[in-house]
């Protein structure tokens, strides 16, 4: 074949909504044979005409390669996918992707070989990532139990659609737009209106930049404060936090923001990092292990590459230990995010002072020194 097919793929926090909206993309538009591919149904529709406009699948993953979780893919999909493009039949191919679905599996199907040395990418081509969004629930859907998985899929996307066609309030469309621009200011936001052309116009989507969005990296490259609005911070700093003064800046940030990430260090456990996520309004704390600076010289990967890293980050007295954290909110002033983050690392007068450190109010649930 000589030019692949472009797949663009649509997903949302509504199975019901995207799903009828794919169905609706099908056919001819505007001279292009378009074939939509579906979840199969759970329980029989009122009618099983068949249609060759639209495909039934259902999902099923596979390891292929030398059978790391880097190499699942969606079995059907490459079987499915293969089968429409090699029909002739079709010019572009759109696809539901229900809201439970692993958009990475899911875009490494286009890009992993299958047992016979095959890459569906030879055939079709993953262009779009589509996030189809509802205005008026927007914000109970950033706040419910699967909040962080959508918030990841609004970072994906290279388009955002507000679905505008069901009595959407003009309130829930402005406060949606601010919602999606200060989340993912890279992705083109429009109206379900606008749509009947834009997806097909789309190309050059890549999992590598997709993902870094959904990544502590790539909250920390483009910081920008919009007023009243939208607002992405990072504040930064190399002094240790206060831990009980943080723990309270947390706890009041946890309700207000769309999104906070990061890694930080308290002077309670200075050899430690902590890494933070706030999303749907609950806080996630991890501890991946010690700071580089911690760790003893003769443990440390050997390599030219490990000691530019090392020396590019180390910064005395406090070696590679950093605050690094993104907030992603509306309605926030970056001046009061900075003053409150500030306030949490320690006066001139604690850091004098390291042997209080170990006394200090230390309301994080740490590992304990023998685990």
């Amino acid at each position: 074949m000589a030019n692949p097919i472009p797949v663009t793929v649509f997903t949302s926090f509504d199975d019901d909504e995207v799903n009828r909206l794919v169905r609706r993309l099908r056919g001819d538009q505007d001279g292009q044979r378009v074939h939509a591919i579906v979840p199969r149904p759970s329980r029989k529709r009122l009618f099983t005409r068949a249609d060759p406009t639209m495909s039934f699948t259902n999902a099923r993953t596979k390891v292929l390669g030398k059978g790391c979780a880097c190499c699942t893919v969606r079995a059907d999909l490459m079987t499915k996918i293969e089968r429409v493009a090699k029909a002739g039949e079709t010019d572009h191919i759109v696809l539901h992707a229900a809201r439970s679905e692993d958009l990475v599996v899911l875009a490494k199907t286009f890009s992993v070989a299958d047992r016979r040395g095959a890459v569906l990418s030879e055939v079709a081509t993953l262009e779009s990532l589509v996030v189809l969004v509802n205005p008026s629930s927007l914000q109970s859907s950033l706040n419910s139990a699967h909040a962080r998985t959508y918030l990841d899929k609004l970072l994906m996307a290279d388009l955002l659609v507000l679905n505008d066609e069901e009595g959407a309030e003009q309130r829930d469309l402005e406060q949606a737009r601010q919602i999606l621009a200060a989340l993912n200011p890279a992705a083109k936001c429009i109206l379900a209106s606008e749509l009947h052309t834009e997806w097909k116009e789309l190309r050059g989507f890549t999992l590598e930049t997709a993902q870094r969005r959904t990544e502590l990296e790539g909250l920390f490259e483009n910081p920008s404060d919009t007023g009243t609005s939208s607002t992405q911070f990072v504040f930064e700093a190399r002094t240790p936090f206060h831990p009980a003064r943080l723990g309270d800046l947390i706890e009041r940030l946890a309700p207000m923001v769309l999104r906070a990430r990061g890694q930080f260090w308290v002077a309670t456990r200075p050899d430690l990092i902590g890494r933070l996520d706030i999303g749907g309004g609950t806080i996630g704390l991890e501890v991946p292990g010690p700071w580089w600076s911690a760790v003893p010289t003769s443990e440390h990967p050997k390599g030219a590459e490990f000691r530019e890293y090392l020396e590019s980050a180390s910064v005395p007295p406090f070696g590679d230990r950093r605050q690094q954290i993104a907030v992603v909110g509306i309605g926030l002033r970056s001046e009061q995010l900075r003053a409150d983050f500030t306030h949490c690392l320690l006066t001139d007068e604690e850091l004098s002072d390291p042997d209080c450190w170990s006394s200090f109010s230390d309301p994080f649930d740490w590992p304990s020194a023998s685990s």
